[in-house]
């Protein structure tokens, strides 16, 4: 465990008071309004420690810089294609995945990501919206 300090308890208090799935550019900016001179780097040093504890989870959306998660229940990340908004699924994967994997006897599972993609229902709205104003015309 990593010692106490201000730097680090702004970018752990950061992470866990967003639901929008930050960045360390995102946290670097933010924990800048209380720690001016705080560095990205350092960002990047405090997410990678309080990820290794567990504090918090990091993921990755391919093609774009990992991103942070404080949200403790078992869920899952779900990318709109449209607008690219990240979103929790709360679904209960781990026991029947640790199953199927483990049962080729290849690896004995620990963790896992797993993104869903697809188009969220404000875009899927919008688009209907759309379409249905350019079948009027």
């Amino acid at each position: 465990m990593q010692k106490q300090s201000i730097q680090r308890d702004v970018v752990k208090n950061d992470v866990l008071h967003r639901f929008d799935h930050p960045t360390a550019e995102m946290v670097h900016f933010s924990a800048r309004q209380k720690c001016p001179r705080i560095s990205l780097a350092t960002v990047y040093r405090h997410l990678e420690n309080l990820t290794k504890e567990g504090l918090i989870h990091k993921f990755t959306v391919p093609g774009e810089p990992d991103h942070y998660d404080a949200t403790a229940n078992e869920h899952i990340h779900a990318l709109c294609e449209s607008c690219g908004e990240i979103y929790d699924i709360t679904v209960r994967l781990s026991k029947i995945l640790k199953r199927q994997v483990e049962k080729g006897g290849k690896i004995k599972l620990n963790d896992y990501q797993l993104l869903a993609s697809g188009i969220c229902h404000k875009c899927n709205k919008s688009e209907r919206k759309n379409n249905e104003k350019s079948k009027r015309h």
